[in-house]
Order: structure tokens, then C-alpha cells, then sequence
């Protein structure tokens, strides 16, 4: 199950590159409340730009309405975060440029269970040191988790990261071997159609078409034309009578076409 975060990391607003907003955090990040959150830059990317709506650029995390946006076609991954170009309107002109707010801070849907991020749901302009203190007073208010719970979870989280890792390592060599794969059974079917052309049992004429079948289809599709084809070859092997050469003329010249000659 997944829950919405905010104000757990805070991100100066001119913090900037190429025109470009940092947003959101990536690796092992420690929140304000001292818990650990593994941000996979290129998963939490996917999936925010999977959702199919661009970021919305709030005050204080309140989604009444919006002071810009950040395109996800603009979002990029780069080594200490994930960025995207900031588009404002007039409210967030007059915010930003009138410096009302200094920091953003993002939100974020975490999975409960590994602390995993899984997408950016919005960025809220925010002023930190209020935002900051209102919710450090309320994490002292809370039970402190024993030490040795922390412990377990920060194994299982980074457990859970090397996991992840190998998980899309094995994804990348299947993906090659799928590949190689591919290109092997390519070649094999090219390789008995040359052969059917060679033995004739199959015409020159009659090739692109092999090459489109599947495997299955293409076994019998040559073993359909191969008798047929073998007796047109058989007829063109043998010498043309000179006497019945006007007769068979036009019969060889169509078969020539059949076989993609010309006559």
C-alpha cells in the first residue's frame, strides 16, 4: 500500500541547471523524521511521467490551484536528482519573483512497506524553517521507534534497493538473450529458404513471402509448393524441342516469371 509524503525534503528554488528545477531527490535520503527512503531515480521518472499529468507546482502542498507546472516531457534524470523545466503563471510569477517562498518541497507516493518512492505526485512552494520546526515538533511528539526496529528496517531497505538492482540486471541479460534469440531464428529461416531456392522447391518469385511467415506457417507453406515447384524446375532442366519450341514458348516464359526471371 502506498502513502503520499511532504515536507520530508526540502530543495532550494534556484537550485537549477540548464534551466532546469531540481525536484526530487535521489538514492538513500534521510527525511526529516531521520527515516531512510530509497529513491530509484529511473523508476520513480517512469512512473511519474507514466501517470500521464504534468506536475503541479502548489503553496504549501494545498492543490486548490496551481502557481505553475513542470511539463513531463521536461523531466530528466541526472546524477543527484530529478529535474524539470518550471513553467509559471501569474501567481507563481508574483510568488518566485517577489521571493515569497524560498524552498520546494515534494510529494511523493512511498510504498508502506519498503520505503520505496514510487512517483512525484506534486512540488509545493513552501517557507522551510516554519514547515520545518511545525514538523519536527510533531515527529518529538511521537513514540520513537526502539533502535533495533530502525536498524532491521534500514537492513531491509537497503536489502530491498540490492534486490531491485539485480532484479533489473537479470532483466537486461534476458532482454539481450531475447535478442540473440531473435536474431538467430532470422537467420535460420533465411538460411532454409536459401536452401528450398537452391534444391527448388521453392521459387525465387516466392521468397519475400516465406520470409513473412512464422516458423510453423513457413514449414507448411514450403511443403504446399514444393512438388509443384520441383516439376517446374524439372521442365526447365530439359532441352527445348525445336520442333515444339512455338508451342512451349509461352509456357516457359510464365514459368521463368514464376521464378522471378525474366523470360
Amino acid at each position: 500500500m502506498d502513502e503520499k509524503i511532504q515536507d520530508y525534503f526540502f530543495i532550494e528554488l534556484n537550485n537549477q541547471t540548464d534551466g532546469l528545477v531540481k525536484i526530487c531527490p535521489v538514492g538513500e535520503v534521510i527525511g526529516i523524521d531521520r527515516r531512510v527512503f530509497v529513491i530509484d531515480g529511473e523508476t520513480v521518472l517512469k512512473n511519474s511521467i507514466d501517470r500521464g499529468i504534468d506536475i503541479a507546482l502548489n503553496k504549501n502542498h494545498y492543490d486548490s490551484e496551481a502557481y505553475g507546472w513542470f511539463p513531463l516531457s521536461s523531466l530528466v534524470l541526472k546524477d543527484d536528482g530529478i529535474y524539470g523545466k518550471l513553467e509559471l503563471n501569474d501567481l507563481g510569477e508574483v510568488a518566485v519573483k517577489n521571493k515569497h517562498f524560498r524552498y520546494l518541497s515534494p510529494e511523493l507516493n512511498v510504498n508502506q512497506l519498503d520505503r520505496t518512492v514510487q512517483s512525484i505526485v506534486a512540488v509545493g512552494l513552501v517557507n522551510s524553517p516554519n514547515l520545518l520546526k511545525k514538523s519536527l515538533n510533531k515527529q518529538e511528539k511521537e513514540k520513537d521507534m526502539p533502535d533495533d526496529l530502525k536498524k532491521e528496517v534500514n537492513n531491509l531497505t537497503a536489502e530491498n534497493l540490492t534486490l531491485k538492482k539485480e532484479v533489473n540486471n537479470l532483466e537486461t541479460t534476458n532482454k539481450s538473450l531475447q535478442d540473440e534469440i531473435k536474431v538467430l531464428k532470422e537467420q535460420n529461416k533465411t538460411n532454409k529458404i536459401d536452401t528450398a531456392i537452391v534444391a527448388g522447391e521453392l521459387l525465387p518469385a516466392q521468397k519475400d513471402f516465406a520470409m513473412s511467415l512464422e516458423a510453423n506457417s513457413l514449414e507448411g507453406y514450403l511443403g504446399s509448393v514444393k512438388e509443384a515447384n520441383l516439376q517446374i524446375t524439372k521442365n526447365l532442366k530439359n532441352p527445348l524441342n525445336v520442333q515444339n519450341k512455338n508451342e512451349n514458348e509461352n509456357e516457359n516464359n510464365q514459368t521463368l516469371k514464376a521464378m522471378g526471371w525474366e523470360a
